[in-house]
């Protein structure tokens, strides 16, 4: 080896086997410790990313801060990465991915006038493919990590990434890790070193890592002593830049796809995180949509401080220890705290939006209770809404109210479902409607009421010990003796195998990240369906037993099939929504789990075992493996076959899957300890008492499968799974009457484009929205925007995001970088200055 830089830096985790105050106060041991050497060894240089432990230490010691703002000034200290800090960067979405390098870049331009062009993410399990793109719009031009799955099928440790969209960047796999061992700095130096002597130049990197540390004056002082004493190779105490800029010229060898699978069981790992975090990215887009085109409109203002309060809380939550669930339960408790909080600002964020928008509905007439629905999406939407109102007046008569729905006087298709409480006055109302939502607008149903003799009964009953459910496109048969499905066809052609639906409990292990467990395919059993009686003492009914198989809805719209399961102290109620149009199944999963190290997958059986596996993934899709390995995908994930059918899932808050012989097996929960692996032949299960373990109680699952033809299930995907995710909001409202209609705020007549976000500019009066191109085609989409009476049109290449600034004023649109600024030429500017 000719040439060798090495980079000193302090991996340190703000959660993970503790707190994040303890975090907070080694950040600022740690890095008090490092400028004390910067100061004191020349030539020495410190390397640390992560804008929110600078955070901290701006909060709570100033004097440190300013240390570090001049060290950096004067080239001692290295911002490296200049990401907020390193999360999970497979299970975070792709504009999620945007806001955490956004609020770094500015954070660190705004504090150090720096623009780092190495990302890293150093221990972040995995990379999803999705981010070539993002980081080369971002302006970096090589990445670092260190946990890239089955590293042996990596072309090598340099390689030239390739994007969904061609987008190429420079990648380093590091194999040595991203830290040493105190006082071992040298000795492990030499070994690498042996390892990689056929290499012209290599990159080390090294300090006391993940509870901090850093550098310690016996490694600097050790390591320059190695220096002097290996001649034949220049040594340089730098960053990460400076590798990249001594590469070889010669081409690299490729490589396509992301980076992983890594520590597969942190795709399922402290569930309750995962859920809440989507519903926390839901909330936010989802409200900075809807507040944008208030804004837009002129009816209210927007509320960046809020947004930026509670992106921050995501952000945190998405830390590569807390969202993956490999922390203790404490940082547990934190993280779901850290998403509380900012749930409830976007909650507040969203409700003020829906308001402002209520403007020009007309008053209510007095016999009826009107229904609003705003839907954000730049294309109607045809939904199933669900949405309780109360009569205009407490019926206490022997009689019951139905409600019935019309849009504009013309009645839509409805029924009456069982309301969320159970306080028994003919007051609540469960409205159950079908309807197409207008484009971007708020749009109005106004609910009435007949008087009946009695509830409408149900009229689907099992018969021959079956329940044959039919719409003329959708056909289930459902077993009253297993509770599972025994037959689901599409338009006539079969789509699910027999026991489909069916609850497959997998050992698993205690390993918090589920080391040594590529696929979760060993079987211990199944749950099975519950006898009438343990069902109805489950149930809590009395006097009575009912069938665990059961009819509990039927009408116009749906029909809502009740089963439960149970394995061995667990406990499962699963609720078959089955629609009277169309070929969409939506399932609801309430889980009682009482396992321990056990996994659970809810089974998916099609007749696609030729077909191709697809999930989705950080603005994109990409195809999967089908030989059991557990796999990542966020919002849904499917299987197809061009030209024939295809199956797809889509979930709100699951990510771990896998699939095999044509199988989908979602997974729903494991329960392995806290922060738990044996560690260098020793046992973390210890003797004589009990040891948490994780997920243990009720949890909640919402699930929609889309059967039937490849082009109708797969086209448009992403989008169908985006509503799922970012519903349309919908409230039993009274508008005051006053204002004016305004007409949608924008259209996008291409399906396959996705309007990812739509935002207030970090600066000025304009707003961002960010499109991309979802399923790897070339297209031409029409953006209109008929409040304005502005129309333009924009090119996409497969996968390609594209940002523009809209300024509602003038009209104007331009295109702007991801990141809304250059950063690189801001930069320039000012040194030129």
């Amino acid at each position: 080896m000719k040439k060798l830089i090495l980079v000193c830096n302090a991996h340190l985790d703000p959660v993970w086997l503790w707190r994040w105050q303890e975090g907070a106060g080694e950040a600022l041991s740690t890095f008090r410790t490092a400028a004390d050497f910067c100061e004191t060894f020349g030539g020495f240089v410190f390397n640390h990313n992560e804008a929110l432990l600078y955070e901290w230490v701006e909060e709570y010691d100033p004097e440190l801060f300013r240390r570090i703002q001049r060290l950096v000034k004067q080239g001692k200290w290295h911002v490296m990465g200049g990401w907020y800090l390193q999360p999970d960067c497979v299970m975070v979405s792709g504009e999620s991915l945007v806001r955490q390098i956004l609020y770094g870049r500015n954070y660190f331009y705004n504090r150090f006038h720096v623009v780092p062009a190495t990302a890293v993410n150093f221990d972040s399990f995995g990379h999803s493919v999705g981010l070539v793109q993002i980081l080369k719009k971002a302006e970096y031009d090589s990445y670092v990590v260190c946990r890239a799955g089955r590293a042996e099928e990596l072309p090598g440790n340099d390689f030239e990434w390739i994007g969904l969209d061609g987008s190429r960047i420079t990648a380093h796999y590091s194999d040595e890790n991203y830290n040493s061992v105190k006082g071992m700095a040298a000795k492990e130096l030499e070994r690498w070193m042996e390892k990689h002597r056929e290499e012209e130049t290599g990159l080390f990197l090294w300090g006391v890592g993940d509870h901090g540390g850093g550098p310690s004056r016996k490694d600097i002082l050790s390591l320059r002593n190695f220096f002097g004493e290996r001649k034949e190779c220049r040594f340089s105490e730098s960053v990460p830049e400076e590798y990249f800029s001594k590469l070889s010229k010669k081409e690299l060898p490729k490589w396509t796809h992301s980076l992983g699978p890594v520590s597969e069981g942190c795709y399922t790992s402290q569930i309750r995180i995962k859920q809440k975090h989507r519903k926390l990215e839901n909330a936010i887009y989802l409200g900075e949509k809807m507040m944008s085109q208030a804004a837009c409109a002129g009816l209210c203002d927007y509320p960046s401080e809020e947004f930026r309060e509670a992106q921050k809380a995501l952000m945190k939550a998405q830390f590569h220890d807390a969202l993956p669930g490999s922390a203790i339960r404490e940082a547990e408790e934190d993280t779901l705290d850290w998403l509380g909080y900012g749930q409830e600002l976007a909650e507040r964020c969203k409700a003020r939006a829906f308001f402002a928008l209520c403007a020009g509905q007309p008053q209510v007439r007095a016999d009826t209770s009107p229904i609003l629905v705003y839907n954000p999406h730049p294309f109607a939407v045809e939904t199933v809404i669900d949405c309780e109102v109360v009569l205009p007046e407490q019926n206490w008569e022997k009689d019951y109210m139905v409600p019935e729905v019309y849009r504009e006087e013309k009645k839509v298709p409805c029924q009456v479902e069982k309301e969320s409480s159970s306080f028994e006055i003919d007051w609540r109302k469960r409205c159950v409607f079908r309807a197409r939502l207008e484009a971007a607008s708020m749009n109005r149903f106004d609910c009435r009421f007949i008087r009946c003799d009695r509830k409408p009964p149900v009229g689907l009953r099992p018969s021959q010990g079956k329940i044959v459910f039919e719409n003329g496109r959708l056909r289930a048969v459902i077993n009253c003796e297993t509770g599972l499905l025994d037959e689901v066809t599409a338009d006539g052609i079969p789509c699910l195998k027999s026991h489909a639906l069916r609850l497959a409990v997998m050992r698993d292990c205690y390993n918090s990240w589920g080391v040594g467990y590529r696929d979760f395919d060993d079987v211990e059993g199944y749950f099975t369906l519950m006898s009438p009686e343990e069902g109805s003492r489950y149930s809590g009914l009395k006097d009575s037993e009912t069938p665990s198989v059961r009819v509990i809805e039927d009408g116009e719209v749906r029909t809502v099939i009740e089963s439960l399961f149970e394995y061995r102290r667990s406990a499962l109620r699963m609720r078959l929504c089955l629609p009277k149009e169309g070929t969409e199944i939506g399932l609801e999963l309430q889980l009682q789990w009482q396992e321990k190290d056990r996994l659970l997958k809810l089974c998916v059986p099609t007749f696609l075992e030729g077909g191709t596996c697809l999930g989705q993934t950080a603005f994109g899709r990409e195809e999967l493996p089908q030989d059991g390995t557990e796999v990542v995908s966020q919002k849904w994930c499917a299987l197809t076959e061009s030209g024939g059918m295809a199956a797809a899932c889509i979930d709100d808050g699951l990510y771990g899957f896998n699939c095999r012989r044509g199988e989908l097996r979602i997974t729903l929960v494991r329960s392995p300890g806290y922060g738990m692996s044996d560690c260098d032949g020793k046992i973390a299960l210890k003797p004589g008492r009990m040891t948490d373990r994780m997920d243990q109680g009720e949890r909640n699952y919402r699930l929609w499968l889309h059967l039937g033809p490849e082009r109708e299930v797969m086209g448009g995907l992403e989008n169908r799974a985006l509503v799922r995710n970012e519903a349309p909001m919908c409230l039993a409202y009274c508008p005051p009457g006053s204002g004016r209609l305004r007409k949608p705020a924008l259209r996008i007549d291409s399906d396959n484009i996705v309007l990812s976000a739509m935002k207030k500019a970090e600066k000025g009066d304009g707003y961002v929205l960010r499109l991309y191109e979802s399923e790897g085609r070339n297209v031409l989409a029409r953006v209109d925007f008929p409040e304005m009476g502005r129309s333009v049109t924009v090119p996409f290449g497969p996968f390609e995001i594209r940002t523009f600034l809209l300024e509602p004023k003038s009209g104007k649109w331009e295109e702007i970088p991801l990141l809304e600024t250059e950063f690189g030429k801001r930069e320039e500017n000012s040194i030129k200055k």
